[in-house]
């Protein structure tokens, strides 16, 4: 799995527990919140990289100081070339195959739609428990 493929999945369960289980009492929420938190390492090392790559793409002064734009100066300044870099890099990163201990629900709602069983498949959702259901 990549990094691509745990950005949707914690954005997946957030929105699963707030509209199906506010108060986390089931087993599924039991594992999403355990996923989901050992995403979070994971999502701050990305985050990390991907900064190192605006740093290393932005322009820069005659004295390498980084340009920056923007309401409070937060915002890097690119060039077309350097924003291509950056995007090419980004891509890259997002493509990155990370390892992530998967911990599986024991038990499935019920109403637990096809489509969620997808989206949290290979996390929480066994992949025969998907396929069978």
């Amino acid at each position: 799995m990549n990094i691509q493929d745990v950005l949707r999945f914690v954005e997946q369960a957030e929105r699963y527990l707030a509209a199906n289980d506010p108060q986390r009492k089931t087993k599924l929420a039991y594992a999403l919140a355990r996923v989901t938190k050992q995403c979070q390492p994971k999502i701050q090392d990305y985050l990390a990289e991907l900064e190192d790559r605006r740093v290393e793409h932005c322009l820069t002064d005659k004295d390498g100081a980084i340009r920056r734009a923007g309401p409070e100066g937060k915002d890097y300044v690119f060039t077309r070339e350097g924003l291509n870099a950056l995007n090419a890099a980004h891509r890259e990163l997002l493509q990155k195959e990370i390892e992530l201990d998967p911990y599986y629900a024991t038990v499935l709602p019920d109403e637990l739609s096809e489509a969620w069983r997808a989206e949290f498949e290979g996390f929480v959702v066994r992949e025969t428990i998907a396929a069978a259901a």
